[in-house]
C-alpha cells in the first residue's frame, strides 16, 4: 500500500516538472524550498511539516462567510496549501525549533483566494500559534483599508459558534481574555503603535504603501518575539520606486540565490516574458485558483473588455497578471540573462590570448556608493563574445546599505565580487591603481567613460597611467543602439557572461525608458536600486561596436557616435 503524496508536495513536484503551468519565479521559490531540503542539515534547519499541517487543519473548521460558498467549510486548494507547507514547516535549529521565515512576500493577482487565506491566517497566529499574548494587526495606509482584512477575520470567526464564544469580538478589536491575545487594525492615521508589540502582522496590498515606514514598523517592533512573522500580500503596482516593488525584487534575488536571507520567502504569480496575457493557455500561470474561485469565462470576460477599451488594458494586466504598469519597462528577464552564463566558466588562458580584444566600460557615477567596470572579451577569428564585471564601494557606504536595507552586502565582499574601498568616498587614486591593473592584464584596447566625468580624478589618474580612454557621450541617442545590441546579444545567445550575482542583482534593477522613435536607455533615476553594472556593460558594447562596425553600417554616424 502506497502512501498518497500530500496536495502541497504534488502541487511543488507538478510546478518543478512543468505538470502544473507556473511562471520561473514560482518555479525559483519552490526549486530553493527543494534545495533547502537537501542542504538543511549544513544550514542549520529542519523540515517539520506538522507544523504546516497544523494550520492546514485549522481552515478546515472554519466556513466561507460570503458569495458562492458561503457557509461552506473552507478547503485550501494545493497551490494555497504549498505555501503554508513552506512559510510553516522550516524551522531553526531542530524540529521544534523556531519558524525560520519571518517575512513572507506574496505577490497574487485578485480573486485568488487571498482573502480566505489572510482571514484564516489573522485567526491562527491570534489563537493557535502557541504564543501567549499573541498581538495580530492588520496593517494598511488607512484605516479603512486596514479594517477590510480585520472585518474578513471577524466574520470568519462568527462562521465558527465555538470561537465566536470564546473571544471577544468588538468594532475595532478581537480580544481573547484567556490567552490575552487580540487582533487590531493598523494604519498611518491611528494611534494604535504606541507601545505594541506585535508577533503576527498582515499588510494587505502593499503596493498602496508610498514608503516603507509601516513595514520598518511593524519588523522592528517584533524584535522580542522569536516566532514573529509579517505577511505582505499585494497584487502589482505602478510605482516602482514603492517599497512594494523593492520587495517583490529582493523576494526574487533572494530565491535565486543574489542574497542570503533565511528568515525571508515569497511567491510572484505572474507571466513569464513569451507569454500573451490575451491567451488562456497563460492564464493559469498567474491565477493559480483560475477554475474555482476564479472563472475562465470571467478572465475572457476581462480580456474582451480590455480588447474593445484599451484604456482598460493596463488595470487588467496588473490586477489579474501582476503585471507592473508604468512608463518605464523591464529590461532583460532574470531567466533570460541566466541563459547566458556559460555551463563551465571561461579560463582566465582563453580571455588572456593575444588575439582576444578587450574593450571596457566604466561607470563612476558615484563617489559614496557602488562603482562599475564591465570588459566585454571579442575573438575576432572565431567569433565569440565575453563580458567580465568588477565592483567597488566605499566601506562606510557598504555599513549605511547593511544597516538601512538588512541585506547582507557583504557576503558580495568575502566572495570577491565587491572590492570595498576605506573611507566614505571612493578614494579615487586607488579606484584608479585598481582599474589600470586590471586594463594592463587584460590588455584592455579601449576603456569608455562618461565624457561628464572628463575631469574625475579616477579618470585622470587612469589616462596619466597610460590607459586607453575614450570619452563617451551618454544621451539617449547614442546609448540606444548599444542598449539594444547588448540585449540583442544576449537573447539571442551569441554573447556569454560570468555568473556574477552583483551583476545579476542590478540587472534585476534596470528600468529601460523607451521614446516616441523606440530609442531606448536605463534609466538610473527610475530604476528600483543601482545599475552601475549594466550601464557599464552598455558603455562596454557601445567601444566594441565603434571598434568592430564601421561609420556607413551605424545607424548612428550622423549623430557623432563614433
Amino acid at each position: 500500500m502506497t502512501n498518497k503524496r500530500h496536495p502541497a508536495e504534488a502541487y511543488i513536484e507538478g510546478v518543478l516538472d512543468g505538470s502544473i503551468p507556473a511562471c520561473y519565479e514560482v518555479r525559483q521559490a519552490y526549486q530553493r524550498h527543494q534545495d533547502d531540503l537537501e542542504l538543511c542539515r549544513e544550514k542549520g534547519l529542519v523540515f517539520n511539516p506538522n507544523y504546516s499541517q497544523q494550520v492546514i487543519n485549522l481552515f478546515t473548521k472554519l466556513k466561507h462567510y460570503k458569495g458562492d460558498y458561503a457557509g461552506k467549510p473552507v478547503y485550501l486548494e494545493p497551490w494555497q496549501q504549498a505555501i503554508i507547507w513552506v512559510t510553516y514547516g522550516w524551522r531553526r535549529g531542530h524540529k521544534h525549533g523556531p519558524r525560520r521565515f519571518r517575512q513572507v512576500y506574496f505577490e497574487v493577482p485578485k480573486k485568488n483566494g487571498k482573502t480566505t487565506m489572510l482571514a484564516g491566517l489573522g485567526i491562527y497566529h491570534f489563537a493557535f500559534d502557541g504564543e501567549s499574548g499573541a498581538e495580530v494587526y492588520t496593517a494598511a495606509t488607512k484605516r479603512d483599508q486596514a479594517k477590510l482584512c480585520f472585518n474578513d477575520i471577524k466574520a470568519m470567526i462568527k462562521t465558527q459558534p465555538e470561537l465566536a464564544r470564546e473571544f471577544g469580538i468588538h468594532t475595532s478589536t478581537i480580544f481573547w481574555e484567556r490567552n490575552h491575545s487580540k487582533i487590531v487594525p493598523l494604519s498611518r492615521d491611528s494611534n494604535t503603535a504606541d507601545g505594541f508589540n506585535p508577533s503576527a502582522a498582515i499588510i494587505d496590498e502593499l503596493h498602496r504603501h508610498q514608503d516603507g515606514s509601516m513595514v520598518g514598523l511593524l519588523a522592528n517592533s517584533m524584535a522580542t518575539r522569536s516566532q514573529g512573522i509579517t505577511f505582505e500580500i499585494t497584487t502589482a503596482g505602478t510605482d516602482k520606486q514603492s517599497v512594494c516593488y523593492k520587495h517583490r525584487q529582493y523576494t526574487i534575488d533572494v530565491n535565486a540565490g543574489r542574497f542570503e536571507d533565511e528568515s525571508w520567502w515569497g511567491l510572484v504569480y505572474t507571466l513569464d516574458e513569451d507569454d500573451d496575457w490575451r491567451e488562456p493557455a497563460a492564464w493559469r500561470k498567474a491565477n493559480p485558483n483560475l477554475g474555482t474561485g476564479k472563472s475562465e469565462e470571467y478572465m475572457a470576460e476581462l480580456i474582451q473588455k480590455a480588447r474593445n477599451d484599451p484604456s482598460q488594458e493596463n488595470e487588467v494586466k496588473r490586477y489579474h497578471f501582476n503585471l507592473w504598469t508604468g512608463t518605464e519597462d523591464k529590461w532583460i528577464t532574470e531567466e533570460r540573462w541566466q541563459q547566458g552564463v556559460p555551463e563551465e566558466p571561461i579560463a582566465e588562458e582563453l580571455l588572456l590570448e593575444p588575439e582576444v580584444e578587450v574593450y571596457g566600460g566604466l561607470d563612476l557615477a558615484a563617489t559614496s556608493d557602488f562603482n562599475a567596470l564591465a570588459l566585454t572579451f571579442h575573438h575576432p577569428l572565431e567569433g565569440w563574445l565575453h563580458q567580465k564585471y568588477f565592483f567597488w564601494i566605499p566601506g562606510d557606504a557598504l555599513d549605511r546599505r547593511v544597516e538601512k536595507q538588512n541585506m547582507d552586502f557583504r557576503q558580495w565582499v568575502r566572495a570577491g565580487y565587491v572590492r570595498e574601498l576605506p573611507g566614505n568616498v571612493i578614494d579615487q587614486d586607488l579606484l584608479a591603481e585598481e582599474i589600470a591593473q586590471i586594463c594592463t592584464k587584460y590588455q584592455v584596447k579601449a576603456l569608455a567613460y562618461d565624457r561628464y566625468l572628463a575631469y574625475n580624478g579616477a579618470v585622470q589618474a587612469l589616462i596619466r597611467a597610460g590607459i586607453s580612454t575614450t570619452e563617451q557621450q551618454q544621451s539617449m541617442i547614442h546609448m540606444s543602439y548599444p542598449t539594444k545590441e547588448l540585449e540583442r546579444l544576449v537573447l539571442s545567445g551569441h554573447m556569454t557572461h560570468e555568473n556574477n550575482p552583483v551583476m545579476s542583482w542590478m540587472m534585476g534593477n534596470v528600468m529601460i525608458y523607451r521614446d516616441a522613435n523606440d530609442n531606448i536607455k536605463i534609466q538610473k533615476a527610475k530604476s528600483v536600486e543601482k545599475v552601475d553594472g549594466p550601464v557599464a556593460a552598455v558603455m562596454s558594447i557601445a567601444e566594441y561596436l565603434a571598434h568592430n562596425i564601421s561609420e556607413e553600417e551605424s545607424p548612428y554616424n550622423e549623430a557623432g557616435f563614433f
